[in-house]
């Protein structure tokens, strides 16, 4: 595969992986409604904290295949190719 392929395979499954996200949340909200409407604060609280998460683990997993050096891009690469042949058999 070619490296914008891969690139695109990788941003497609993210974003579509992200709008998953997105319906869950908003289908668990929805039916918040009248006196349930107080909830939808601690979900935001955790949705919040969930994106937080997720950022400090990328820069936690991109440092930590930084120290590796050239074995690190190795890492990524089959983790990407893992991540590209699973969104095509989904």
């Amino acid at each position: 595969m070619s490296h914008g392929s891969v690139v695109l395979n990788s941003a497609l499954l993210v974003f579509r992986e992200g709008l998953e996200a997105v319906l869950i949340v908003a289908a668990i909200t929805a039916s918040f409604l009248g006196a349930d409407r107080e909830k939808r604060r601690p979900v935001g609280i955790g949705v919040g904290i969930g994106v937080l998460a997720s950022v400090a683990t990328w820069f936690a997993a991109a440092w930590i295949l930084g120290q590796l050096g050239g074995p690190g891009l190795d890492i990524q690469a089959a983790t990407g190719l893992l991540a590209v042949s699973s969104c095509s058999w989904s």
